[in-house]
């Protein structure tokens, strides 16, 4: 996405060289592309000027999406470390309607209470422990509302934006998502009228994706605390084998690469001892068959 944006820069200095009737299919010959070139600079300057809004109406609903599946992710690593994944959920009876909570596959949770379900598998709820900073999650939920107006309202402003922004504000400094998310976009969410075109460029788009790295950070420390060690070694050896399918077939040595491969890609997991990437290893290649 940064690549994008810089190559963005690139092409407006490039063309600030050349006048405005000038083409660009004269400009780039050897260009294997070149028959969709026939466009003047003048016209492209004006493309280009608007491909930053672009990528952030695309970028931002693809940054929540891929951050969704990586709390999925968190939460099938609790289940299979035994720890239930639950929702509430609301059941009609003959007297009227019920909350229960009921089990639930982990990439079936929704985006809206994904957090909320990873902090109460953690256990996190029952201790009153908060595993998410609570300003970024109110930037998150901003984030949210601004990804259903790009992807599903066709980047028009409307209420329910402007509602999370207001919301947003916190009562002190460390829960204001408005703050938060002012300092990591460069400026404030511009709020439009509703049927107006959102005003979203590369800072809406960088705010994104770093709330949801601080999100994701947050649910890693938390995994690395409370994840067993046999549960930890077990995904270091998973990775490691998707990485390196051509490297499985030496048992005697494949300990020793997984501790290098730990030491390597996942400093943060200390706790894992030789022993425990040995117990790894062999369950793997036993699953293996």
């Amino acid at each position: 996405m940064v690549a994008m944006l810089i190559a963005t820069e690139i092409s407006q200095q490039v063309l600030s060289g050349h006048q405005s009737d000038d083409r660009l299919i004269e400009l780039a010959p050897a260009l294997p592309s070149r028959s969709r070139l026939n466009r003047s600079v003048g016209d492209t300057r004006v493309i280009i000027a608007s491909a930053e809004r672009m990528l952030a109406y695309m970028a931002i609903p693809h940054t929540l999406s891929i951050h969704h599946r990586t709390m999925a992710e968190s939460l099938a690593m609790l289940r299979d470390d035994g720890y239930p994944v639950q929702v509430w959920r609301t059941r009609k009876t003959d007297t009227g309607e019920q909350q229960e909570i009921v089990s639930i596959d982990p990439y079936d949770v929704g985006l809206s209470e994904i957090h909320q379900v990873f902090r109460r598998a953690s256990g996190a709820e029952t201790d009153g422990r908060d595993v998410f900073d609570a300003a970024e999650m109110k930037a998150f939920e901003l984030v949210r509302q601004l990804r259903n107006r790009l992807a599903h309202q066709g980047a028009m402003g409307g209420p329910s934006l402007k509602e999370q922004w207001q919301a947003a504000r916190g009562d002190g400094q460390f829960d204001d998502g408005q703050a938060l998310w002012t300092q990591m976009a460069k400026r404030p969410l511009a709020i439009v009228p509703s049927g107006q075109e959102l005003v979203v460029g590369s800072g809406e788009l960088f705010a994104t994706l770093a709330i949801c790295k601080r999100l994701e950070d947050a649910a890693e420390r938390e995994l690395i605390r409370i994840l067993s060690v046999e549960a930890l070694a077990d995904i270091v050896a998973q990775d490691y084998a998707s990485r390196f399918p051509h490297r499985l077939a030496d048992e005697g040595r494949l300990t020793r690469r997984l501790e290098g491969f730990r030491k390597r890609e996942y400093p943060s997991l200390r706790k894992i001892e030789k022993e425990d990437l040995s117990w790894a290893a062999t369950r793997f290649k036993s699953r293996q068959g």
